[in-house]
């Protein structure tokens, strides 16, 4: 049985579900803004390629209620 990568296994996907957990939002207490952009980066990828993509997170309690809002200022919920 053949293994596929993860970049080739969502060739083709119609939806794409994202669970991002505290560990990969924050780190040192600081939200991780250079892998935000990056994720950002590949879910606007993967929407050009016509996919529905969710993102779900549990990341709140790390960011501390923080919203990022991609200002130096984040705002809190």
């Amino acid at each position: 049985m053949a293994t596929l990568s993860a970049a080739s296994a969502l060739v083709g996907a119609r939806r794409v579900v994202v669970k991002i957990g505290s560990a990969l939002l924050v780190e040192r207490g600081e939200l991780r803004a250079d892998w935000l952009r990056a994720l950002a980066a590949d879910v606007a990828a993967l929407r050009a390629g016509g996919a529905d993509v969710v993102l779900v997170s549990s990341g709140s309690r790390g960011t501390r209620g923080r919203l990022v809002t991609g200002e130096d200022d984040s705002t809190y919920c």
